[in-house]
């Protein structure tokens, strides 16, 4: 993975030139994340390289330097990390501390860079993840115990420096590296896949699990004795008495009798009590695999790990469904062999360390370019950007200002030199190139009060309103290759908008595109598909888009902003999709999308993001018209959407508690930052369910002429390979018929008879609140009953809308208002429509897609025979799957008042039968208890 490369620096010899000295031991300490503005050991160190301190300007002197300043975290791992009062945070920071040591010593001794590098890249991974694993934490303990041993190297001036048998420490070592450098990687991947289960997956295999993590955490027991053997043969180290209390520790744990049992009994220690009563449950029934055996089984393991729906909160049938699809998560989780699942997650993990490898020597460049730039002008001067600079001494601010002085001086600035257009950081002017690149003059022009919040926002990352040192370089350091600082603040004044703009208006159109594809997928395919665009993601990606203000209609852009725009943007997507290739579009969890997208805030990256995702979603969805997918692919595809939501509402976190310091008025902050993207997603009465606002069907693109053409083609390329794309191998079609395949609408129950809808719903329109989220649903036999729903009543002369296939919230956004106005229509034609007048039974309309409905001159009837026989309505159109819409009567039934009561005590029967099978679990549950009561009284007795 170009490790030579990357630990090609060798530490220059004591008596070279006190210049080459600095400047090597300088990049040494750079290649160490060591900042000139960080305090502790790291500020000494370049205190001391500033001023030319001799006894530490050497690649040795940083390291021992370190060691001592960290000596008790290093050493004093396994005490303070394998203890069941495991401190997180502590156990962290001396994460942190060991990795920035090895780090530091690979520069010395590159053979060790591989295995060191590795374990940096899963430390960043593992310190990502927002909670923390006790017996994680243990495995990583050993692992980095392990490692340690390798600042004994500290001692050492060169790798191929021979011992007494005329061997070097790295030929000794080499090959032992290597399987360290395995083994770490594949420890991590064992706990990041893990990490991914949920509570109920945890405890099903964790036996499996706590065995695999004991067997790891052995092996890293043994490769640390390995270590301290090369070592203590290669007798140039002489281990030093200050060692000693290490080695006797580590003498202590080689003589245990059993290591893997004594770690599997510290597991046993770091069990929680949700755990401790989960585990002896499932003991207690006779194994995970009983677990099945009945829902009260299934109920109480819900329960104990936490996973069990609130009997308040939700219906009945929504109870049903959790405990449906815990079972089936349950018989999954068994059925799956964990050897070939590791493996498979090998491939991803693997993908994961290669981006995280290559981000870490990025900063690495990046840092010391930065430092060694630093070094060379006066600590008071560590602005890289003569304007800004100028601007900061000008202002006399200190190491921080406010976001907003600081770009209103910024315009001054750069207002003042508007007339003359000059830029004293001008970089030399391309002969060839962009006509952007050639002057300053049209960016200066966007440098001003109507762009203050856009520009702010640009430096100031983490959104304190404070914008710092650090902040101002880290800006100008991202300025694209011949850039100067006006192009850049001018793409962020006004480019970025424009940018967001044409992603909102293309994932708007992909979007329109696959729910169309979906009514075009293969039966086999029907389920998953819908399953898939039913997903959360999608309401979250809708409100993204909504909130998001588009470009006013009066907006026009010169065409060196239009340049610069589309070339930023266009680069900033190739390296977004050379990232997703990488990890093969799939972002399991929000670790794989910061490592995708890089540093920096989320709002920055979202919209590309999403697009491409959407890009590659879009390509898999056609392929389900020809062939059929497996089940996962789907699931995988939400996954990863849910991913990136996850990491935008973290964001979303940090900054409502940013701006609830300052702001009494969150929501309208939200409003007002990132051209609002985030203010419905932080809006919690919003987030609930809205199918009347749901835009992803009913957007339709702005007359603004600057997006003619722009979003005319769904897909800017098709894939020379389709089925590329694809992880899991798929099938041919031909197997089932279209009429074999039942149509599940996803979880949508009777109002009536309280079952699942199979096959045609039915939406009573007149039933329904104002935001279509709550309404009656019913299946095709009890359309025509009087049913009662919370404030609803329902007859048969009510206004209906029957649903062939799946409907989405989307979809509903367009369907109920036109299939109103539809009913309102034909009301009005009533006395003079024939067809109406000579029916005895109400008639229904057929109509399609939004598009489609229009092209018809006329409405379409069909009779209820004739719909039950499924005769097509038109010549035009296969109308098999049509939404047929049932006419309101003109005169209103009158519901007697033995009717009501009627439909009532059918509803009660029907409650009365659910409390008699909860009073059926409840019995058992207290056989249950009186069972585990005598059991622990027994244990009590033999002890």
């Amino acid at each position: 993975m170009g490790f030579s490369k990357f630990f090609s620096h060798q530490a220059p010899e004591p008596e070279a030139e006190t210049e080459t000295e600095q400047s090597s031991t300088f990049t040494l300490a750079v290649r160490c994340g060591i900042s000139s503005e960080e305090g502790g050991i790291k500020g000494k160190i370049v205190d001391t390289l500033s001023s030319g301190v001799s006894n530490t300007n050497t690649a040795w002197g940083y390291i021992n330097a370190y060691y001592t300043e960290n000596q008790d975290a290093i050493q004093n791992v396994i005490s303070k990390m394998l203890t069941v009062q495991i401190d997180s945070q502590a156990a962290e920071e001396g994460m942190r501390v060991v990795a920035k040591g090895l780090k530091a010593l690979c520069q010395v001794h590159p053979f060790i860079g591989a295995a060191v590098i590795s374990f940096n890249a899963v430390v960043i991974l593992h310190l990502k993840r927002r909670e923390n694993d006790k017996k994680l934490l243990a495995v990583h303990a050993r692992m980095q115990d392990a490692l340690s041993v390798l600042f004994h190297l500290r001692k050492m001036k060169h790798s191929q420096e021979l011992g007494e048998d005329g061997i070097s420490v790295e030929q000794r070592m080499v090959h032992l590296m290597s399987r360290i450098d395995k083994e770490i990687q594949e420890t991590g991947s064992i706990c990041d896949h893990y990490r991914k289960k949920n509570h109920i997956s945890k405890m099903v295999k964790a036996t499996i699990y706590e065995q695999r993590f004991a067997e790891k955490a052995t092996l890293f027991i043994q490769y640390r004795e390995e270590l301290l053997d090369a070592l203590s043969l290669h007798t140039a180290l002489g281990i030093d008495a200050a060692n000693s209390k290490l080695d006797r520790q580590q003498e202590q744990l080689g003589r245990m009798e059993n290591k893997l049992d004594e770690m599997l009994n510290f597991f046993r220690r770091l069990d929680t009590p949700q755990e401790r009563d989960a585990r002896e449950f499932i003991e207690n029934i006779g194994g995970p695999e009983k677990c099945v055996d009945s829902d009260e089984h299934v109920a109480e393991l819900m329960n104990l790990c936490g996973d069990g729906p609130s009997m308040v909160r939700v219906s009945a049938a929504d109870i049903e469904a959790a405990l449906a699809g815990t079972k089936q998560a349950i018989l999954k989780e068994l059925d799956e062999d964990l050897d070939n699942a590791l493996q498979r997650h090998m491939q991803l993990f693997e993908r994961k360390l290669d981006v995280q490898r290559q981000e870490l020597e990025e900063t690495i460049k990046t840092s010391e370019r930065n430092i060694l730039a630093a070094m060379q002008a006066g600590a008071h001067e560590r602005i890289r950007d003569e304007d800004l600079r100028a601007v900061w001494k000008e202002m006399n601010w200190k190491g921080s200002v406010k976001a907003r002085h600081f770009v209103l001086a910024l315009h001054d600035h750069y207002n003042d030199d508007l007339p003359t257009n000059k830029s004293t950081s001008e970089l030399p002017r391309p002969s060839t190139g962009p006509d952007f690149l050639k002057e300053d003059k049209w960016a200066l022009s966007y440098i001003n009060i109507s762009h203050v919040q856009p520009i702010l926002e640009a430096f100031d990352d983490d959104g304190t309103g404070f914008i710092t040192i650090k902040e101002v370089n880290a800006f100008v350091d991202s300025r694209p290759e011949g850039w100067t600082l006006p192009h850049w603040i001018a793409y962020w004044a006004a480019g970025w908008h424009v940018s967001i703009d044409k992603y909102k208006h293309r994932i708007y159109r992909l979007i329109q595109d696959m729910i169309k594809c979906a009514r075009e997928v293969l039966p086999e395919n029907r389920r998953s598909v819908d399953q898939y665009l039913s997903h959360l993601t999608f309401d979250r990606i809708e409100l993204l888009l909504r909130s998001t203000r588009s470009l006013s209609h009066t907006f026009s852009a010169d065409r060196y902003l239009i340049q610069a725009t589309d070339a930023y943007t266009e680069s900033e997507e190739k390296r977004l999709v050379r990232a997703l290739d990488g990890m093969a579009y799939e972002l399991d969890t929000p670790e794989t999308v910061s490592l995708v997208t890089g540093p920096g805030r989320i709002e920055r990256f979202i919209f590309p993001l999403i697009y491409l995702l959407m890009k590659r979603q879009h390509t898999i969805i056609s392929l389900a018209k020809e062939y059929i997918l497996d089940p996962d692919e789907l699931i995988t595809m939400s996954t990863t959407l849910h991913s990136v939501f996850e990491v935008l509402d973290d964001r979303i976190e940090g900054l409502a508690s940013l701006f609830r310091q300052a702001h009494a008025d969150i929501r309208g902050r939200f409003g007002n930052f990132a051209f609002g993207m985030l203010q419905l997603s932080y809006d919690i009465d919003v987030r609930v369910r809205d199918p009347k606002h749901n835009t992803l069907c009913t957007w339709q693109p702005p007359r603004n002429p600057y997006h003619h053409g722009f979003v005319s083609t769904v897909l800017d390329e098709q894939l020379q390979d389709p089925l590329s794309v694809l992880k899991h191998q798929p099938t041919l079609s031909g197997s089932i018929a279209d009429s074999d395949v039942d149509i599940w609408h996803l979880g949508c129950i009777c109002d009536s008879c309280s079952k699942e809808i199979i096959g045609d719903r039915v939406i009573c329109l007149d039933c329904m609140s104002e935001n279509y989220a709550d309404n009656v649903n019913l299946c095709s036999r009890c359309c025509t009953k009087i049913t009662l729903k919370g404030s609803f009543t329902h007859t048969p002369n009510h206004l209906m809308m029957k649903l062939k296939c799946v409907a989405l919230d989307a979809e509903l956004a367009w369907m109920i208002p036109k299939a109103r106005a539809m009913d309102e229509r034909m009301k009005l034609k009533a006395p003079t429509n024939d067809k109406i007048r000579k029916w005895g039974s109400t008639p229904m309309l057929s109509f399609l897609t939004p598009e489609s409905s229009r092209m018809l001159a006329r409405e379409t009837f069909i009779c209820n025979d004739c719909e039950r026989r499924g005769v097509s309505v038109t010549s035009e159109h296969d109308s098999s799957m049509h939404t047929l819409l049932k006419m309101s009567r003109p005169t209103a039934v009158t519901i007697t008042t033995e009717a009501r009561l009627l439909s009532l005590e059918s509803r009660m029967d029907a409650i009365e039968a659910k409390l008699g099978n909860l009073e059926k679990m409840e019995g058992k549950l207290a056989s249950l208890e009186v069972l585990l009561r005598e059991v622990l009284a027994s244990k009590a007795v033999s002890r």
